[in-house]
C-alpha cells in the first residue's frame, strides 16, 4: 500500500479541517499516533469527512511498525470491508473499531468484521 508522509503536501501545523477532506477525496486511509487528540477535534473532523484511519498506539516509530506487522492483516480487513467513517485502533493487544466519534469501539475479527464484547 503505497504511504505519504503528512509533510509531504501539507503544513505540519494544517489545520484538520483542511488537509483531512483533501486526503479523503484521494482515497487514502490516514494512519497517525497522536490517538485521535485528546481535544477531540480530530476524530470529529475524520467522521465528517467519511475518512478511514488507522489510529496507532504508540509512539515510537518501531513500535508502529511492529503494531502495523502484528495486527495488519486483520485492520487491512477490517478496512476493506467497511466504508467511511471508520476510526480502527491499534495496540499491542487489540485491534478495534467504530463507525462513529462517540460510538462503541468494537473488536475486529482476523476476517476484519466488527463485533462487541458484551457478555
Amino acid at each position: 500500500m503505497p504511504c505519504a508522509l503528512h509533510t509531504a503536501r501539507f503544513e505540519h501545523d494544517a489545520r484538520d479541517e483542511d488537509w483531512v477532506p483533501e486526503v479523503v477525496l484521494a482515497g487514502s486511509v490516514i494512519v497517525t499516533c497522536d490517538r485521535g487528540r485528546s481535544d477531540g477535534i480530530m476524530l470529529h473532523v475524520l467522521c465528517a469527512a467519511k475518512a478511514r484511519a488507522v489510529l496507532l498506539h504508540s509512539l515510537l516509530p518501531e513500535e508502529q511498525a511492529e503494531l502495523l506487522e502484528s495486527h495488519g492483516s486483520r485492520v487491512a480487513a477490517c478496512l476493506a470491508k467497511y466504508p467511511g467513517p471508520l476510526l480502527v485502533k491499534v495496540t499491542k493487544s487489540e485491534v478495534k473499531a467504530r463507525t462513529a466519534p462517540s460510538g462503541e469501539w468494537l473488536q475486529v475479527l482476523g476476517n476484519g468484521k466488527m463485533r462487541s464484547k458484551k457478555k
